[in-house]
């Protein structure tokens, strides 16, 4: 079943305070448990540390109150992957010699488990431990001001502002480093309305704000092989073929509730509005993927099997648009925007007693 909450943020009063903590978790193998698969004690380091201060800015009538709060995070991924030796390399050809010729410094060099792909009695691959340690980095702000404007009436304003990201070492493009950052901001106004010592009125404005972008690791790398790995196991090259994508969504809320006091009932009426929108960019397959049937397939330039790119083909002709366009004809980048919006309204009321 669905649920709502709400969350309060604390204010500030006539005397200054304030809080100040932190936690640590050490990446000791005391505190972790054996990977199991390498039965190694992969550490997991964890910071998380924040601060508040309230107080008067004007003694009985506006108040302040701020907060922070850190997280510092990284957590070690250790996994075997396949990746072609050096003497594979060396006999690369075409796009794959193009490869390895501008990425190929930061390749890693197998150690154990050598396979011979294609039967030739020559080695082309074998397993080297990836370590693709997530790191996470987060910050939350929040800050609020009170003002007592009479004895019937009082303003609150709120903002609260999240940022973070995760990044790790990208085995798809060996030496890059793979980001994927978020953003947020809640805000809004309260006014409480006090009509009499039984009943009081109560109005809120809304915004919340998402906003993300993960952009597409060496751009000119198009996806080869799939998400992780070739057909054959060994790691796959290029950076997903659904990246980049972003957006931005954006929630406005309008909420208005009267409470009032009837004999034992504890009665409330009011409603809701919402306008939530977004405009999301998509751009999958802007470089291309391509799918081998194994990655030998891919390193001698044999060719693909499969070509997908994002992008609008040419028109087809205007006396017949159930067939396709000339494929020589022009092609353009698709247009990946994806925009919405929507508005959402309820009432409710409610009787306690």
């Amino acid at each position: 079943s669905g649920g709502v909450i709400n969350a309060v943020m604390k204010s500030g009063t006539n005397e200054f305070h304030g809080s100040a903590w932190a936690f640590h978790r050490g990446g000791s193998s005391l505190f972790q448990t054996a990977d199991w698969l390498t039965h190694d004690y992969p550490p997991l380091k964890r910071w998380q540390y924040g601060a508040t201060l309230g107080g008067p800015i004007i003694r009985d009538k506006l108040f302040f109150f701020v907060s922070y709060e850190g997280v510092w995070e990284d957590q070690e991924s250790r996994t075997p992957y396949l990746f072609f030796t050096p003497e594979a390399i060396g006999r690369a050809q075409g796009s794959a010699a193009q490869y390895f010729a501008q990425y190929g410094a930061a390749y890693p060099v197998p150690t154990y488990d050598f396979v011979d792909l294609n039967g030739d009695g020559t080695t082309d691959a074998g397993k080297y431990v990836w370590n693709g340690t997530n790191h996470y980095r987060g910050n939350i702000v929040g800050a609020k001001i009170d003002w007592i404007v009479s004895q019937k009436d009082r303003l609150a304003v709120r903002w609260l502002y999240n940022t973070y990201k995760n990044y790790w070492d990208f085995a798809n493009v060996p030496g890059y480093v793979k980001e994927v950052p978020y953003s947020y901001h809640t805000g809004g106004i309260t006014w409480l309305h006090l009509f009499s010592p039984t009943m009081y009125n109560e109005l809120r404005l809304g915004y919340n704000r998402a906003y993300f972008y993960w952009p597409r690791v060496a751009p000119e790398v198009p996806s080869l092989g799939g998400y992780t790995v070739f057909s054959d196991g060994v790691h796959a090259v290029g950076d997903w073929l659904n990246m980049p994508q972003g957006g931005v969504l954006n929630t406005y809320q309008l909420v208005e509730v009267l409470n009032f006091q009837k004999g034992n009932h504890s009665i409330k009426v009011g409603g809701e509005l919402r306008y939530p929108n977004s405009d999301i960019v998509f751009d999958a397959i802007v470089s291309g993927a391509y799918n081998f049937y194994s990655s030998l397939d891919w390193l001698y330039n044999y060719g693909a099997y499969y070509l997908w790119f994002g992008a609008d083909p040419p028109d087809p002709p205007a006396n017949n648009p159930y067939i396709l366009g000339d494929a020589s004809g022009t092609w353009t980048k698709g247009n990946t925007h994806r925009k919405w919006a929507t508005i959402e309204g309820g009432v409710f009321a409610q009787d306690d007693w």
